[in-house]
């Protein structure tokens, strides 16, 4: 992404679509995004996995080698209410995380540390959105709920799609 102004960049390009909208910026092709149904969720990814941290590493200043970002948005048909929209936040991160552990992605902000672990749990520049129907009647959306663990295996579907679309030398 070239551009310095991502808010008027949006503008133009969402000129005429009824509002609200939202924009996420990647780098990562768009004709490689992932499209998963889940039960009453549905999950829409791309996955650029050029520069894989872990959350808690130390901070990484190398220059980014390739695009890298992780954009996620997610649909639910259950009328979450704000509590249950930010606990579908830690959902949709948690089936994100669970994608890249299990597909083994290394964290290049992890060497030299003493935990010796070294999984990334993302990208420097991931976006998640989360959109629901009208009504606000559901209140939790965690991963023992039936809204959060549509929304997890959605999510997690996704993201390991998305991984395995990239490679393992990033094509």
């Amino acid at each position: 992404y070239a551009r310095t102004d991502p808010g008027a960049h949006l503008a133009e390009v969402s000129a005429g679509v009824p509002g609200p909208v939202v924009g996420m910026l990647t780098a990562a092709a768009l004709e490689g995004f992932q499209d998963v149904t889940w039960g009453s969720a549905r999950a829409f990814a791309t996955v650029g996995l050029g520069h894989p941290v872990a959350a808690a590493g130390m901070r990484d200043l190398l220059p980014w080698a390739r695009p890298g970002t992780i954009n996620i948005f997610v649909v639910t048909e259950a009328p979450l209410t704000d509590a249950a929209l930010a606990g579908a936040l830690q959902t949709a991160v948690e089936g994100k995380v669970q994608a890249l552990t299990e597909a083994g992605i290394g964290a290049r902000n992890m060497t030299g540390l003493a935990t010796g672990r070294g999984r990334a749990t993302g990208t420097a520049s991931d976006a998640i959105a989360i959109a629901c129907v009208p009504g606000a009647s559901v209140p939790f959306a965690g991963t023992a709920t039936e809204v959060g663990h549509d929304l997890a295996w959605a999510v997690w579907t996704a993201v390991s799609k998305g991984i395995e679309a990239w490679g393992p030398h990033g094509t």
